[in-house]
């Protein structure tokens, strides 16, 4: 496998994507020092079960992107071939339950510097950020309301300058519905966002068909219960939307340009059609 398909196909493995410049990998206070029981030497939703706090929708999806991590890295090792291993800093913030690994993979021979890192956060709306949300997804947020935010972010840069760079990122938050209740507790309305880019130096046609077909395909299964309409032989209405926004959100105004070949971005979706954010 030469080294441009090899990182075409990790960036495929971490399918369905997700987005961009989140920033809950490294948290102000966190101690790397205290992890949660087998964290360190296990990273994966066996050895965090009890870590993982929140509703019922808000764990599942919590240790979801523990293990797709965990597979992501394993993968990148495995592909890299140096015999390099990730760098793996765990973290907790014990007052309130935050934790997540960090991570980052220097001078492999087809990675030159990576990373997958998992962030889980837990805290309280401040007021600015009560008022942002508000207004952005209509409905009454109130400073006080207890929060959780978890996030899977991962950036490739390849040694070889034919592979691109992918960056991706996928994330969910949940807010409560009690002022200050415990996390799980009462109502929640929860949310996920995301996206998926990749940026070749050299442009090949083929990485490109391959890179857009595969999160097409991912768009075209999840459609119907997603947005209630059918996959057309065409391009889908979901795959179409969603690369438009990141089209939108990479666009670079001087040159009337987009940054790389796109890929997909999304956010405020708030999951498949009968899924609450308790039992979906």
């Amino acid at each position: 496998m030469c080294s441009r398909t090899a990182l075409l196909f990790l960036a495929l493995l971490s399918a369905p994507p997700a987005c961009h410049g989140l920033g809950l990998a490294s948290r102000p206070g966190a101690s790397p020092s205290k992890q949660p029981a087998g964290l360190m030497a296990t990273i994966g939703p066996e050895s965090v079960t009890q870590a993982v706090r929140g509703s019922p929708r808000f764990q599942r999806v919590a240790k979801f992107l523990l293990a797709k991590q965990a597979e992501i890295l394993e993968a990148v090792e495995r592909e890299d071939g140096s015999g390099r291993d990730f760098a793996r800093d765990p973290w907790t913030r014990p007052e309130d339950g935050s934790f997540g690994v960090t991570t980052c993979l220097e001078e492999g021979d087809l990675v030159e510097k990576g990373a997958a890192s998992v962030s889980i956060v837990h805290g309280e709306l401040t007021e600015d950020r009560a008022r942002s949300m508000s207004g952005r997804r209509g409905e009454p947020y109130k400073a006080g309301q207890r929060y959780s935010a978890c996030a899977l972010s991962l950036v490739f840069h390849s040694r070889s300058p034919l592979v691109p760079t992918f960056r991706a990122d996928v994330r969910y938050f949940e807010v409560g519905g009690a002022l200050g209740g415990a996390l799980g507790e009462g109502p929640c309305s929860g949310w996920f966002g995301g996206g998926a880019d990749l940026t070749p130096y050299y442009l090949f046609d083929e990485d490109c068909a391959a890179f857009h077909g595969a999160y097409k395909r991912v768009c075209d299964a999840h459609e119907r219960p997603l947005l209630g309409s059918i996959p057309k032989e065409s391009d889908s209405a979901l795959y179409r939307d969603l690369k438009r926004a990141c089209d939108g959100y990479f666009l670079i105004p001087a040159r009337g340009e987009v940054r790389g070949v796109g890929g997909l971005f999304f956010d405020d979706l708030t999951g498949l059609k009968g899924n609450d954010a308790e039992g979906g």
